[in-house]
């Protein structure tokens, strides 16, 4: 390690401590060449790393100012994203149905940039009225943009254009130069319904909520429909696929979800297996279930996705505790930084975990 590298290294750890407080400019380029024993050329130098690395933003006049990211512990704003661990999180208010996979994903992302060393900006949704810029993200000592969801394909290829590092947690819909990393919801909704088609099930009832990942719903229905005609089971699949609404200002989520799960009991031929996606969905359907006394899985099949575990640990469902999805992004962000034309699109399949709620059908009518 070069003497650079390692006053580099010994100015951030000091830096990220808290050493100097509510300072907002780090001491002068004489005062630390005196302490460190070293040319002023040389402070010069490792202050210009920091600045590349979102630590510090380099003023003529002003002396070498602390970023907003300085601070791992502070949380701080900027332009609508908070300030975490020495990133930016920027999450939208965009209905149920994702929170405990995205909280996860923010937790791991925030990991791996700490531990790198990179702020990025972690986002759902633009952080503002107007579009994010290269030179919006650069004074904000961004090193990357990492996408979660939300209406913002057009501003990531924006800043992907402009030369910024750029990378989604989302497939997406149509053919993309995006570089991504996502879970494989193709692989997961035909091991799904291979597994309710094997325990005897013809009536599959899938409820979806509102979510955030863009083109989601677009994506899920026809890989439904494929994986249940590779199955050699056809049936108008309509009735049993249930998008639910978002709520209404001040409406509850639970009553308006429960109204609708319990339409799809109601039907001639009511499903004998459910597949929830999202924590609040599980939470919604349970008490339907329990209410006209129709028990899991003596009477009906359930399972759910990868975060409804706490909401309900003894059914069947997909994990993706195994997957470091933030990881693997913050990685692949890495690569992109070093390497413009890095190319990265990649998908992570779930992990089944078998609690015993898929179990041959009964009739519920």
């Amino acid at each position: 390690m070069t003497k650079i590298e390692k006053l580099t290294l010994n100015l951030r750890d000091r830096i990220r401590s808290g050493e100097w407080g509510e300072a907002q400019a780090l001491p002068s380029r004489m005062m630390l060449s005196e302490e460190y024993g070293v040319a002023p050329g040389t402070i010069s130098q490792v202050f210009k790393n920091l600045e590349q690395e979102g630590l510090v933003r380099i003023l003529p006049r002003k002396g070498v100012l602390l970023t907003d990211t300085g601070n791992q512990d502070t949380p701080a704003e900027s332009g609508g994203a908070i300030g975490l661990r020495g990133s930016y999180v920027r999450m939208g208010a965009t209905g149920r149905g994702t929170p405990g996979y995205q909280s996860n994903l923010v937790n791991q992302i925030l990991d791996a940039a700490h531990d790198q060393g990179i702020p990025v900006l972690i986002l759902q949704e633009r952080p503002g009225e107007e579009p994010l810029t290269k030179k919006r993200c650069q004074a904000m000592g961004l090193r990357g943009v990492i996408y979660l969801g939300g209406d913002v394909d057009g501003e990531a290829r924006g800043l992907a254009c402009e030369g910024f590092p750029v990378i989604s947690a989302n497939r997406p819909l149509e053919r993309s130069p995006l570089n991504y990393v996502d879970c494989d919801h193709v692989l997961l909704m035909d091991d799904l319904v291979r597994r309710f088609v094997k325990a005897g099930h013809r009536r599959i009832g899938m409820l979806i909520p509102p979510t955030a990942i863009p083109n989601l719903l677009y994506k899920l229905k026809p890989h439904f429909i494929n994986a249940l005609l590779s199955c050699d089971l056809q049936y108008n699949v309509n009735p049993y696929w249930l998008e639910l609404p978002k709520p209404a200002e001040g409406e509850d989520v639970f009553t308006l979800w429960r109204s609708r799960a319990a339409e799809l009991l109601a039907l001639p031929e009511p499903p004998t297996a459910f597949f929830c996606w999202g924590r609040d969905v599980v939470t919604s359907l349970l008490p339907v279930l329990a209410e006209k006394g129709i028990s899991v899985p003596d009477d009906v099949s359930v399972a759910y996705t990868p975060h409804c575990e706490m909401a309900a640990p003894h059914l069947s469902g997909y994990s993706y505790q195994g997957i470091d999805i933030g990881g693997k992004l913050v990685k692949g962000l890495m690569e992109t930084i070093r390497n413009p034309f890095y190319f990265l699109q990649e998908e992570e399949p779930f992990e089944f975990i078998d609690r015993g709620s898929i179990a041959p059908p009964k009739n519920i009518t």
